[in-house]
């Protein structure tokens, strides 16, 4: 999956790159990267995704890879749940009734819970793409291309902080390549760093 949400024309025009220059690798990782900080997956390519996921006794239970655009089968403790019962928004998949075919133990509106119990398949992403997403991931790549073209963690606190040494700037992430993606995400999409 590369160069989908923007082209590698795009990319070298706005970052002033060769186009020649510019590796795949960096859209896998900016992409990759959005949707880990972000959360926001798949923009300009519907993907189908599977999760096996634990049960919490709750009707509702958050995806790891939003946008959902189509749920195609929910399966708790190895039961179905009939489609009719099956609801979603952007970020969950909510149970308005058990719905499970033949499953003597399930609750009304539960998701049951469990170690690894819950099968999710559902499709990720849309086919519209978000330009502001797009050019984040451009700004994104421009930034792991210049990090390329630095010799080793003394450059890179000299390019982001001039005036200061690796020596006296710990931790070295917090004002490497890390803080300037956190920046343009937190600036054009209005998204906090998120703990993992």
């Amino acid at each position: 999956m590369a160069w989908e949400m923007i082209s590698k024309e795009e990319v070298a025009l706005l970052a002033g790159i060769k186009q020649s220059d510019l590796r795949d690798i960096w859209y896998n990782m900016a992409t990759g990267i959005v949707g880990r900080i972000a959360g926001i997956w798949n923009v300009g390519a519907p993907t189908s995704i599977t999760e096996v996921r634990d049960g919490r006794d709750l009707p509702r239970i958050d995806v790891h890879q939003p946008p959902i655009s189509a749920v195609t089968s929910v399966t708790v403790d190895g039961y179905s749940v009939d489609s009719a019962y099956i609801s979603y928004d952007t970020t969950s998949i909510v149970l308005s009734d058990s719905g499970y075919t033949g499953n003597p133990y399930a609750d009304d509106q539960v998701i049951t819970e469990g170690d690894k119990n819950v099968t999710l398949v559902y499709t990720s992403g849309t086919s519209t793409i978000d330009y502001s997403v797009a050019l984040v991931v451009a700004l994104i790549i421009k930034e792991l291309a210049n990090l390329h073209t630095m010799e080793g963690s003394e450059a890179v606190i000299q390019f982001y902080r001039p005036g200061q040494s690796a020596a006296t700037e710990d931790p070295l992430i917090r004002w490497g390549i890390h803080g300037k993606i956190e920046g343009i995400i937190e600036t054009f999409l209005g998204k906090k760093f998120r703990v993992a």
